[in-house]
């Protein structure tokens, strides 16, 4: 299992001046779109990377229903390897989804708690 300090390192460190270069690589979705199309029908390229997009961006933009539907898809996920023989970067694309995709309801429970 991918653990989120992977995914997100840059909240886990104090500074951006604190990273080692080998800290600067790791196994989170850079969104080139080299993996798609999925014959599952996810959106790969921004599934793969919502648990950057929820602390980068507004995450409300992200938890709508609309978003919600699509990540619904990485339960279709086929575990065919077609997105891992495509990724230059050597991801594993099936686990990478499902990491993506428990921080994501996580997040938006979360998010539905507050309100």
């Amino acid at each position: 299992m991918i653990e989120m300090w992977r995914i997100l390192p840059c909240f886990f460190a104090s500074s951006a001046a604190s990273y080692r270069p080998s800290e600067l690589c790791g196994e989170f979705c850079r969104g080139c779109g080299y993996c798609m199309p999925c014959p599952a029908g996810i959106e790969i390229n921004q599934c793969a990377r919502m648990s950057l997009m929820l602390r980068r961006a507004p995450a409300a933009a992200w938890l709508t229903e609309e978003w919600q539907q699509k990540m619904h898809q990485i339960e279709n996920c086929r575990h065919c390897g077609h997105c891992m023989s495509k990724c230059p970067y050597g991801l594993n694309t099936p686990e990478l989804l499902q990491a993506n995709y428990k921080d994501y309801w996580e997040v938006l429970a979360a998010s539905k708690a507050e309100k």
